[in-house]
């Protein structure tokens, strides 16, 4: 089997978390609200909508090698992220 992997475009020095960002996923809050509506009515479809999952993304600031910077918004989640952490100055 072979491994799926990420390259950056270009070679980094560091990265700086900027910021993060959670949201919630409206289609998984309406498929949940939906079948907890069917199994409990009313309180099981608002109960089913508030457990939807979260999205959450960090933006990072990437300063590359050749001193030029990008700010990238990326999911918690992806193989940028892993990639990008790497390289995070503490």
């Amino acid at each position: 089997m072979f491994e799926i992997t990420f390259t950056p475009r270009k070679p980094i020095a560091k990265t700086v978390i900027v910021g993060t960002d959670s949201r919630k996923s409206a289609g998984s809050g309406i498929s949940r609200g939906i079948i907890g509506g069917s199994l409990f009515g009313p309180i099981g479809a608002i109960g089913g909508a508030l457990s939807a999952k979260n999205k959450n993304r960090t933006v990072f600031l990437i300063i590359y090698k050749d001193n030029t910077r990008e700010t990238l918004t990326v999911a918690n989640d992806s193989l940028e992220y892993k990639e990008y952490i790497k390289y995070l100055e503490v």
